[in-house]
């Protein structure tokens, strides 16, 4: 039995990034998976090896009702870029989580803009582990759920 692959998708809005999308029906399709190369890597370059297995026979089911973005990052300097290259990972997955069309651009055959997915999964390698950490601390001060809790560990002195 032959599965059917996932669609190629380049992002308009980030150069050299890409998704992967489930050839499964909006309904069908439950999460985004986000990648983030690290030092010295590249979308591409970094997971090479996984892009073929996503849809090989023997993966698992999981991967057919997960849409799979590549985000593509500068790396020149970890020191200067690491503010900056947060703040990129930080919008991508905003644009990409609940609602893809924002990540995808206008032209998405995919994904039509009331879509949302359920679920996110974001993987990092190196430094893209390091900036998907701090993304995450970003998007919790900016959680109004989160906001309560995070006066009260400052009240009590928590950090």
């Amino acid at each position: 039995m032959t599965r059917e692959p996932h669609s190629y998708f380049a992002l308009p809005f980030h150069p050299k990034s890409f998704a992967l999308i489930s050839p499964l029906s909006a309904e069908d399709v439950k999460r985004a998976v986000l990648f983030i190369h690290g030092f010295n890597g590249s979308a591409r370059g970094t997971w090479t090896d996984f892009l073929s297995l996503v849809d090989h026979q023997g993966a698992g089911d999981w991967w057919k009702d997960s849409d799979l973005f590549f985000l593509n990052y500068q790396w020149e300097s970890v020191f200067s870029q690491l503010i900056n290259n947060t703040l990129t990972v930080y919008k991508f997955f905003r644009a990409v989580f609940p609602a893809p069309h924002r990540a995808l651009g206008t032209d998405n055959p995919f994904r039509t803009p009331d879509f949302n997915y359920r679920d996110l999964l974001l993987v990092g390698h190196s430094e893209g582990g390091l900036l998907l950490r701090k993304a995450m601390v970003e998007a919790a001060q900016h959680d109004p759920v989160v906001q309560p809790l995070l006066r009260s560990a400052q009240a009590a002195n928590f950090f």
